[in-house]
């Protein structure tokens, strides 16, 4: 089993010779990612307090599925491209903003994966909901105390159980991005169903994988870190995603899937 540690060296030694690339690709993708909040902040700004953070919530998620994640497709269809020795330009991030047919293969992409994770971030819309502070500014009354607190408890469970899920379904779905950068052949819905497949039995080797950033994740809270911290996390990841094909297909005794 190959060490997360020898995957961020190995991502580091990548990076070097790519830094500054790396950090304007970086720049870019937090550009889009801040640019639904930052509307559906702007736009909740006309709506009662009630339903601010349901406002925000939907416009985020319409930048999300049209703009963010046909992005991040791009960069980790540059990331797959160049940790299998390819020497892309910037402009290979932007991949799916080119021909049409690209467009509409990220978005279809996007729609499938984004609706099933939404789905399961619906949880936290009642949670928040039955929040004490958001339930008194929604209603004329205010509420016993006994039911403010069983109200609460039970949006805690609920955005537990909604976090949960929701990390459960995004690591099944880790791989996907990347076979569909690397096979055309393969629509949307076969790359994610086959990722579902392959990480049956690795979701806990992935999480390990994942824990082991948080350190660096916390750095990010310097503001400027996170430009070089996101293109190491993206290398590594897609270092990372290649060795589990690899090692699925090993698995299948013999069969070639995706190299």
């Amino acid at each position: 089993m190959i060490s997360a540690g020898l995957i961020r060296r190995n991502a580091a030694t990548v990076l070097k010779g790519i830094l500054p690339q790396s950090m304007v690709i970086a720049g870019v993708f937090c550009l889009f990612s801040l640019f639904g909040i930052f509307v559906g902040q702007m736009i909740s700004i006309l709506c009662p307090a009630f339903i601010c953070t349901g406002v925000i919530f939907f416009i985020s998620a319409l930048c999300n599925i049209f703009l963010s994640t046909p992005l991040a497709l791009g960069i980790q269809r540059w990331v797959w491209r160049l940790t299998g020795g390819a020497d892309d330009s910037l402009r290979t991030v932007f991949y799916a903003f080119g021909a049409g047919e690209n467009y509409r293969r990220a978005l279809c992409f996007s729609l499938h994966y984004n609706l099933r994770l939404y789905a399961v971030r619906l949880t936290f819309l009642p949670a928040l909901f039955l929040n004490s502070k958001n339930l008194s500014e929604g209603l004329t009354f205010s509420a016993p105390d006994g039911v403010e607190s069983f109200l609460s408890a039970g949006a805690a469970l609920l955005q537990m159980a909604g976090m949960f899920l929701y990390l459960f379904l995004a690591l099944r779905y880790f791989l996907a991005p990347y076979l569909l950068a690397g096979d055309d052949r393969l629509s949307p819905v076969e790359a994610l169903r086959l990722s579902f497949k392959i990480m049956r039995k690795r979701v806990g080797r992935l999480l390990g994988f994942s824990l082991g950033f948080i350190g660096w994740i916390l750095l990010c809270m310097l503001i400027l870190p996170i430009l070089y911290v996101l293109p190491l996390i993206w290398i590594s990841s897609g270092i990372y995603a290649r060795y589990l094909i690899s090692d699925y297909n090993q698995s299948l005794a013999g069969v070639f899937l995706y190299a």
